[in-house]
């Protein structure tokens, strides 16, 4: 909850709205881990961008780290069924609709990556050109869940594999969709770039994609 320093400006901490989803969801659950938070680089690269598009009007930022769904994939049970992720999700949701009624524009900008593969991430054969399409495939397979604005779609899709390509974004796309969707405004995503960085003396292959989500029909 301090202000965020980047080398294009400083981003004052939503002070207000974190206390009011901290005190929903319950301060312990809320701040339990939040040591996680000092190697998180998600913010690091994503303020610089922030800050260059709203040179002169930085916006408060409400910095929100989800953890691992990993055992809903092996269970094939959906994150929402019940508990702290369904919890948390409601309590956002509402905020948003709060912040909306209260005539305040948010914007949710999500700092996360597709595909992790290849030996350096301890798959036990090296990547090959011959399998970058089919990453691709996938990973485009995905991005139309995501596009679709359906959580439950995405985590079929990630269901299906069980999270083989590593995909680091799922929980927070995951629960940006859902918290749109609960807050009556659901989304439709376009894809802007598609791209795959390849570091074969690693053997180290990193995919990822730009979007961006407008409304769709208002439920």
């Amino acid at each position: 909850r301090k202000h965020f320093e980047t080398p294009l400006g400083t981003f004052p901490p939503a002070t207000e709205t974190i206390d009011r989803i901290a005190a929903a969801y319950g301060t312990d659950r809320a701040f339990g881990e939040e040591i996680l938070h000092r190697s998180e680089h998600s913010l690091e690269l994503q303020l610089p961008l922030l800050a260059h598009r709203y040179a002169g009007a930085l916006p408060e930022i409400v910095p929100i780290l989800v953890g691992s769904f990993h055992h809903h994939l092996e269970t094939r049970t959906s994150p929402r069924a019940g508990g702290e992720i369904d919890d948390f999700i409601g309590i956002l949701a509402s905020t948003l609709r709060e912040l909306r009624d209260a005539g305040q524009q948010v914007l949710l900008y999500g700092g996360v990556d597709l595909a992790h593969v290849g030996k350096f991430f301890g798959d036990t054969e090296r990547m090959s050109d011959t399998q970058l399409p089919s990453i691709e495939y996938r990973d485009r397979q995905l991005l139309e869940a995501i596009f679709s604005g359906d959580g439950e779609a995405l985590f079929e899709h990630m269901a299906e594999d069980t999270d083989r390509r590593r995909i680091c974004g799922f929980p927070s796309i995951y629960t940006m969709l859902h918290a749109l969707a609960d807050a009556g405004q659901p989304v439709r995503g376009e894809l802007l770039e598609y791209h795959q960085a390849v570091d074969p003396t690693s053997d180290c292959t990193v995919t990822f994609a730009t979007a961006y989500w407008s409304p769709s029909a208002v439920r």
